[in-house]
């Protein structure tokens, strides 16, 4: 019974996780501007390399109990939100985007969108529920013509990297996600030095090719 309850989880799982992704991908096709503002980017003092902007609020929800999810843009935000059940049920939830918030798009290896990162003015940083991240990263610049690849936990420090060194480098999001993501550039690009632009800045590792 207990093995019974554990493939019906993982069998779960692997639907929202699909469904995740299918959402992001519309929000980040239909709903992602290639430029914009934002207050967090412009306090950091970087750009935006290959994120997405919002001229209007998305909101992704998600329905554990129907195994879906659905993309709420503009004027039917309020719509959405007069939907819901008050109080809400712990099966809904959702992930806004507002104007002046960025969208960092998460990627696998053959470049398939699994999940999106959400960055409002004040910094704070937010994934949808199922939203897959380990081994999932954003590239800024290609790495064509490279022989060094930078990997840094967040989008922030990232840029700065590329910007002052004009070498690609892999957004990994989060310090739990670098190693799942070095690994897998390792296998993507076993010709350039991997160096690890870790938060700390008294702590910068370097992965050779015989890593």
């Amino acid at each position: 019974a207990r093995q019974a309850e554990v493939e019906a989880d993982e069998a779960k799982l692997a639907v929202m996780r699909e469904a995740v992704a299918s959402a992001c991908q519309l929000i980040w096709a239909k709903h992602c501007k290639p430029t914009g503002a934002s207050a967090y980017l412009a306090r950091k003092g970087v750009a935006g390399f290959g994120v997405g902007f919002f001229a209007y609020t998305v909101v992704l929800s998600i329905d554990d109990a129907r195994q879906r999810c659905d993309v709420w843009a503009g004027s039917e935000v309020r719509t959405f939100f007069d939907s819901l059940p008050k109080p809400r049920p712990d099966s809904h939830s959702f992930l806004m985007f507002k104007v002046g918030s960025i969208a960092v798009p998460l990627r696998d290896a053959e470049g398939k969108l699994w999940s999106l990162q959400a960055i409002n003015d004040q910094g704070t940083k937010l994934f949808p529920k199922y939203g897959r991240k380990s081994g999932c990263f954003h590239l800024i610049c290609s790495v064509e013509d490279s022989d060094v690849l930078a990997v840094a936990e967040g989008y922030a420090t990232a840029a700065t990297v590329h910007m002052a060194t004009e070498w690609p480098v892999v957004v990994a999001v989060d310090s739990g996600n670098l190693l799942p993501v070095a690994r897998t550039l390792r296998e993507l690009y076993p010709q350039v030095r991997l160096v690890i632009a870790g938060d700390d800045r008294r702590a910068v590792g370097v992965f050779t090719r015989s890593d």
